[in-house]
């Protein structure tokens, strides 16, 4: 998220305390404005998150996120930037990616520059995120796609989840003839859709960040003002 950089030059040397205080004003206005819009930016990041599907019971390479995602997606002021928590974010609910930008999508993400232990800034990474595409995949018979805790026919609704076949009510009797477990097996339909809502809470931050330092400013240097 941008910042506020100035650069003032006193080439009479006639800069007085009352321009001195304003400076000053406008500064520490600025880094108030810069913790207003890492709270508005997560606040807007959370409230753009949605759950399409059900939470699912835990199960081997799947963790239960039921209510969890919310929580660990937040903005925050850091070496004098508002950047999103992606070390948070990639710790807690690694899969925030998928829903950010969707299956069979990329991104380029770029962390804000680092103070080494020396105290210089390090540059910022960039570095591209893909989400493989999941159209296609065949999923274990063992699973079926279920809605409220009954059986529902893939694709027959936009919120069914996977589950354990054993755990849900009203699942087809496949039998035992060949081919049956992986005639019963389902197939990915389509790919999941990107929410955007961690570009959306930026851009929302951005948008509280400009109208309080513009504000700061013109309150700071607005004709007539006094210290």
């Amino acid at each position: 998220m941008p910042q506020l950089t100035m650069k003032v030059t006193d080439r009479r040397g006639t800069f007085d305390s009352g321009l001195n205080k304003r400076l000053k004003a406008l500064l520490d206005a600025e880094q108030r404005a810069k913790q207003m819009a890492a709270r508005a930016a997560t606040t807007s990041t959370r409230a753009n998150f949605r759950y399409r599907r059900e939470a699912i019971e835990p199960r081997r390479g799947r963790s239960s996120t039921g209510g969890r995602m919310k929580q660990h997606l937040e903005w925050t002021v850091r070496n004098d930037r508002v950047e999103f928590d992606i070390d948070k974010a990639d710790t807690m609910v690694r899969h925030w990616i998928i829903h950010e930008i969707g299956t069979g999508q990329r991104a380029t993400i770029r962390k804000a520059a680092e103070a080494n232990p020396l105290g210089r800034p390090k540059k910022g990474a960039t570095y591209i995120r893909t989400v493989k595409s999941q159209r296609g995949r065949r999923i274990s018979g063992g699973l079926v796609f279920a809605t409220g805790g009954r059986y529902s026919q893939p694709g027959a609704r936009r919120d069914e989840q996977l589950h354990w076949a054993s755990k849900v009510l009203g699942v087809p009797h496949w039998g035992r003839a060949p081919g049956a477990r992986q005639a019963a097996s389902i197939r990915i339909r389509r790919e999941i859709e990107g929410q955007g809502f961690v570009k959306k809470g930026g851009e929302h931050g951005f948008r509280e960040y400009e109208q309080s330092v513009l504000a700061a400013a013109r309150q700071a240097f607005r004709k007539g003002s006094r210290s």
